[in-house]
This record gives structure tokens, sequence and C-alpha cells, in this order.
């Protein structure tokens, strides 16, 4: 080895003078490139600290965490919704109808029909007279929000919120659901392609009265899909079996709310709804915010190959 070291020494050291100029054109070449390569990977380097680090979050596999290979057939129908949420919060037609319009990506709009305090945001025919259950603040009718959407070839999802479950008086728990559905009622009749229904409680004792309060719901809905949302506290403990097993033979879809679940926990927590997502088809709803937020949650959401989801004001 040592003499084969000393050979290519020796050729080298012979064809010195001869060489010379080759080398000194091969030394600048050598410069030019590392100068360059330093300049283009400055480059690349500048452009990837500018974008999200969530750009390069790894793909996972939901099936590894949740362990179901085949979803329930049931509820593949309505798998890809991707919606995007439109506040009907002090809307009349005309605001509306222009915050629909505005609306580039999805395939589906979201809106807030009432909220956890009672109040409704458009006006139904079935309660121009009086309610016990709702405080009327819009002047939208229900013809008004659905068709802003269908205009714009868009799919409606409307988020309700069940106060009537909550009642602890029965007879005023009744008296109020009825109210309920007849207001849903109203929705369907416009069109209204999908009713997503929050706040089903998962008291053992109530699962008669949650199945019997979807049956109704099925009864007046006709067209309209039924989404049963189960929150992330449902899912975290025991209640989230509950409410499927009440609610299993009407629900057409289900989804998980996220929208507490900030864009650092959101991997962690689908990961944890895993069994849920990949048995039920469920989407995910999301909290709507700036566009860079926004872009950071569908990364995340791509990550896990979930391509069903709906934001939420």
């Amino acid at each position: 080895m040592y003499r084969n070291r000393r050979k290519v020494q020796s050729f080298y050291g012979a064809s010195r003078n001869r060489l010379g100029f080759g080398f000194k054109i091969i030394i600048v070449a050598v410069v030019i490139l590392a100068v360059l390569s330093a300049v283009i990977t400055s480059a690349v380097l500048s452009d990837s600290a500018s974008k999200s680090s969530l750009e390069s979050f790894g793909r996972h596999n939901l099936v590894d965490f949740g362990g179901v290979k085949q979803p329930a057939e049931d509820y593949s129908a309505l798998r890809n919704v991707k919606a995007g949420y439109v506040s009907a919060v002090g809307s009349d037609k005309s605001s509306f109808k222009k915050a629909v319009s505005n609306m580039e990506s999805g395939n589906a709009v979201a809106f807030k029909i009432n909220d956890g305090e009672g109040n409704l945001f458009f006006t139904p025919a079935v309660l121009a007279k009086q309610s016990v259950s709702f405080n009327v603040m819009s002047s939208m009718t229900a013809e008004d929000a659905v068709k802003a959407v269908s205009d714009n070839d868009k799919i409606s999802v409307a988020y309700f919120r069940s106060r009537a479950l909550a009642e602890e008086d029965r007879q005023l728990s009744i008296f109020k659901a009825a109210e309920e559905i007849a207001v849903i009622s109203e929705l369907c009749s416009a069109g209204l392609y999908e009713i997503a229904v929050f706040d089903l409680p998962d008291d053992s004792d109530k699962g008669t009265y949650v199945s019997s309060y979807l049956s109704w719901l099925e009864t007046v809905s006709e067209k309209t899909n039924i989404c049963v949302v189960l929150s992330k506290e449902n899912v975290e403990t025991s209640g989230a079996t509950r409410i499927i097993s009440a609610t299993e033979g009407y629900a057409d879809a289900y989804a998980i709310d996220m929208s507490e679940v900030n864009n650092a926990s959101l991997g962690a927590m689908i990961e944890k709804c895993a069994y849920f997502i990949t048995q039920y088809n469920a989407r995910i709803i999301v909290q709507d915010a700036d566009e860079v937020t926004k872009n950071e949650t569908l990364t995340i959401l791509e990550s896990y190959g979930i391509d069903s989801y709906e934001f939420v004001g």
C-alpha cells in the first residue's frame, strides 16, 4: 500500500510543471461552483425558513392508532365534505349571500343556525308569533340561507345545538324539543343538505330520549342528512359510545368537534380519536381562523389522510 501511494505521489510530482496551468483552471472553476452553491443553498434555506414548519409534517396512518382497516359502509357517502364557515350571526339576506359568494375553497358552506344561549340566526315562519325556546336574531329566512349556498354550487351544512335534551323538566323538555324539530323541519324543507346536531347528552339515563329525538328529526328531515357531532370530551370518556349507541340507527354521518384544540395539539387529539374516525368515517370540526392558521390546520389533517372537515366560528 505504501509503494502504491509513493507511485501516485511520484506521478503528480513529475507532472506538476506540465499540468500547472490546468490545475489553476480547475481551482478557479471549483471556487466559482462553490460560490454558486452557497448562493443557491442560502436561497433555499431562506425560502424554507419563511414557510410554516407544518409543511413538512410527516405522513401518518390512522389505522396504526385506530386499528380499523375497513370503515363502516353506512358512513361512506358523506365522507368528502370540505366545509368553510360563514357566520350567520347578525346577518341579513344580502350580507350572508355576499359572504358565501366570497368563499373560494371547499365544496360546502357551514353556518350556525342557533347557539347554546337560545339565540336563533334566521327567522322561521313556524315561530313568527311566539317561541319559548328561541330568541330570533335575524331577518334572514331558511330559504335565504340555503339558496345563498346552492346558488354558489356548494352544499349547505347547518350547525344546531339542542337545548331541549339538556332540560331537566321532562314536560318542558318535550315542548322545547317540538319547537326545535319544527325549526329544523323548515330548514330541511328549504333544501338543506345536512343538519349537524351538537350537544347531545351522553347520560345513559337519557339514551332512550336521545333516540326518540333523532327519530323525530329523521321523520322531518326528508332528504336532509343527519350528522351527530361528538365532543372531544365524549371521545376521551365513554360518552361517545353511549351517544353512538343511541343514534346509530338514525345518523347518516358522525363528526368530532375539535374546535377547541389548537394546532400544536391537533395531531395528538386526532390520534386519540383514531378509532372513531376510522370506524365511522368521522369528519373533523376545527376552528375557523386566519388564512395562515387555517392552512396549517389543513396541513395537519392532510398528513393524517383526513379529507373531510368542517370549520366552525
